[in-house]
C-alpha cells in the first residue's frame, strides 16, 4: 500500500511537472521568404511540416519585399506582383496548410522601401523621401562606393505612399485571405545611410512647423520674437514665439535642413531644433502604425499586428524615428531584432548582452504589448562565416590579378589561423582545400595562381552555401534558445527559414524546443 502511494505521488508530480513546463513553453515564430519555401504545393507542405515539428506556431510570410514586389494574387496592385509568382498563390497555400496544422500566418510588409525601377516610384517619384540636396536615397553610397539602391518613400506625405499605396495593400490582403495578422518591417526612416538627412521633402519641411505649432495658421506671416522676461534665455520657452524664420521662403532646401538640424528654438540658446525633428519623425511613424491598426481592425477586428523593430527604442527613436514604445499599444506582438550583428564582442559576450537586453525588452513592453525576441541564425555563426568570406574575397581578388602577393599572404594567414582547424572535422573538404591552397601559394606564375584561385573560390562558395551537417554547430543556436527560455520571454522569432535550410539547423531547432 505504501509503495502504491509513493508511486502515485511520483506519477502525479511527474505529470504536473510536464503540464507546468508545457504551460511555460515559449512561443516560436519564423520569418520566411517565398523563394525559400517553393512554388508548388508539395514544397509548402514540406515547409509547414518542418515548422510543425519544430513547434513553430507563427509563420511571418514575406508578402512585400524591400524592392516593392508583392507575392499575393492582387487585384488592385497587379503591376507590383513579383515576376514568377503570378501563377502559384503561395499566400493562399501557406495559410491553408498552416491552419491545418494549428499555425498562424502574418503577412510581412517591408513598409517604406521600393526599388529604383518599381512601378509606384516611377509613377510617383514625388512620394519618395528627399535629402537636403534634393535627391532620393538611391543616390546614397555605402562602403567602397557601392550604390545603395533602395528608395525610401515618405511615410508622412498626404496624399502619398503610406496612405494611398501601402495601407491599401494591407487592407487588400486582409480582405482576400484568411490571414491572421499583418507584420510591419522597415517601419522607420533609413538608418544605414545618413540617418539625419531624411526627410526634407517640401511637404515635410512645411509640416514640421505646422505639426509643432511653430507658426500660426490664422496669422501665417506673423513673426513673434522671444520676450526675455527671465534671465536665462531657455527659461522663456513657454512664452509665445514663432520659430519659423522670417526669411524661410528665401532659403534653399540645404539651408532649411541646416536650420532644422543645427538651429535653436530660441535665438542664442542651445542648438535644439533637431530635438523637435527627431520627435517629429517618431510621431510620424507612430501615427502610421496607429492609424493602420485602426483601419485594419475595422476590416477584421481580431487581426493581429506584429512589428520587427530595432532593439533599443530610445536609440532607434533618435536615429530612425522608431521609438516603438510609443506605438506599442497598437501592436500585438513586438519583435525587437536582437541580432548578434547589432552587438559587439565574442559569442560569449553576445549571450550575456542578449540576456540583459531580454530583461530590458520585457520592461519596455510591460503592459503594452507581447514581446518576441528576434534572433538571426546566420549572425550567430560569425566565427564560422568570417574566414570563409575573407578567403573567398582574397581568392576572387587573385582571380582578378589584384594585389596578388598581398592577397596570397592574407589567404594563407586566414586559412591557417581560423579555417583549417575547423575543416579537420570534414576530411574531404580539408584535404581538397589544403591541397589547392598549397599549390596556389607555391606557384609564382600568375596564370596558374588564377587557375587555382578559381577552383578554390568555387569550392568555398559551395561550402558556404551548402555545408556538410555540423559545419555550423547547433550548440550555438541551442544555447541562445535555452538562455532566452530561462529569461522567460513570451516568444522567440527566428530570421529566417532560408538560413535554417542553408545552415542545416532544422533538427537542432526541433531538438531544442522539445527539451
Amino acid at each position: 500500500m505504501k509503495k502504491k502511494l509513493i508511486f502515485s505521488l511520483l506519477f502525479f508530480i511527474t505529470i504536473y511537472s510536464i503540464n507546468l513546463f508545457s504551460e511555460e513553453t515559449v512561443n516560436l515564430a519564423l520569418w520566411a521568404h517565398p523563394p525559400d519555401i517553393g512554388k508548388d504545393l508539395n514544397s509548402v507542405k514540406e515547409f509547414v511540416s518542418k515548422c510543425k515539428k519544430a513547434n513553430v506556431n507563427l509563420i511571418i510570410l514575406l508578402v512585400k519585399d524591400t524592392s516593392g514586389k508583392i507575392y499575393w494574387h492582387s487585384k488592385k496592385f497587379k503591376e507590383a506582383i513579383a515576376p514568377g509568382w503570378e501563377e502559384f498563390d503561395i499566400v493562399e497555400e501557406v495559410i491553408k496548410e498552416s491552419h491545418k496544422n494549428g499555425i498562424k500566418v502574418h503577412g510581412w510588409f517591408c513598409n517604406f522601401t521600393e526599388s529604383v525601377d518599381s512601378y509606384i516610384y516611377l509613377k510617383h517619384p514625388e512620394w519618395a523621401m528627399v535629402n537636403p540636396s534634393g535627391t532620393h536615397s538611391d543616390s546614397e553610397k555605402l562602403g567602397e562606393g557601392r550604390s545603395y539602391g533602395i528608395v525610401w518613400m515618405c511615410p508622412n506625405r498626404k496624399p502619398g505612399y503610406a496612405y494611398q499605396w501601402l495601407l491599401p495593400m494591407m487592407e487588400e490582403i486582409l480582405t482576400l485571405y484568411e490571414i491572421d495578422g499583418i507584420h510591419h518591417d522597415y517601419v522607420r526612416y533609413p538608418g544605414d545611410v545618413a540617418p539625419d538627412t531624411y526627410c526634407f521633402c517640401d511637404y515635410c519641411l512645411d509640416d514640421f512647423f505646422r505639426y509643432n505649432h511653430f507658426v500660426y495658421d490664422v496669422y501665417p506671416d506673423l513673426i513673434l520674437k522671444p520676450d526675455p522676461v527671465l534671465p536665462r534665455i531657455e527659461a522663456n520657452w513657454h512664452l509665445e514665439y514663432t520659430a519659423k524664420p522670417s526669411n524661410w521662403k528665401d532659403l534653399n532646401r540645404k539651408e532649411k535642413a541646416k536650420y532644422i538640424l543645427k538651429g535653436s528654438f530660441l535665438p542664442e540658446a542651445n542648438p535644439d531644433l533637431n530635438y523637435f525633428f527627431y520627435e517629429y519623425r517618431s510621431d510620424v511613424i507612430t501615427r502610421f502604425v496607429r492609424e493602420s491598426t485602426l483601419a485594419l481592425k475595422k476590416i477584421k477586428p481580431d487581426v493581429e499586428i506584429s512589428a520587427a523593430v530595432f532593439k533599443n527604442p530610445m536609440q532607434s527613436g533618435r536615429f530612425i524615428g522608431q521609438r516603438w514604445i510609443d506605438f506599442a499599444p497598437w501592436v500585438d506582438i513586438m519583435m525587437p531584432m536582437c541580432y548578434r550583428s547589432h552587438f559587439q564582442g565574442s559569442f560569449e559576450n553576445h549571450i550575456e548582452m542578449l540576456g540583459e537586453y531580454a530583461e530590458y525588452e520585457k520592461k519596455w513592453a510591460e503592459n503594452l504589448t507581447k514581446m518576441y525576441i528576434g534572433i538571426a541564425t546566420t549572425y550567430l555563426y560569425k566565427e564560422e562565416y568570417e574566414p570563409l568570406n575573407s578567403i573567398i574575397y582574397s581568392s576572387e581578388s587573385i582571380m582578378k590579378g589584384l594585389d596578388v602577393d598581398k592577397n596570397c599572404e592574407m589567404l594563407r594567414n586566414e586559412y591557417s589561423e581560423k579555417l583549417e582547424i575547423r575543416l579537420k572535422k570534414f576530411p574531404d573538404y580539408h584535404e581538397k582545400i589544403s591541397d589547392i591552397i598549397d599549390k596556389l601559394l607555391i606557384s609564382k606564375d600568375l596564370a596558374v595562381r588564377k587557375f587555382y584561385a578559381e577552383n578554390l573560390t568555387s569550392i568555398l562558395i559551395k561550402l558556404r552555401n551548402d555545408p556538410p551537417p555540423g559545419y555550423f554547430p547547433g550548440e550555438k543556436l541551442e544555447r541562445i534558445l535555452f538562455m532566452l527560455k530561462d529569461k522567460k520571454v513570451e516568444g522567440i522569432v527566428i530570421f529566417a527559414a532560408g538560413s535554417l535550410n542553408r545552415e542545416k539547423l532544422w533538427q537542432t531547432l526541433e531538438k531544442s524546443v522539445s527539451k
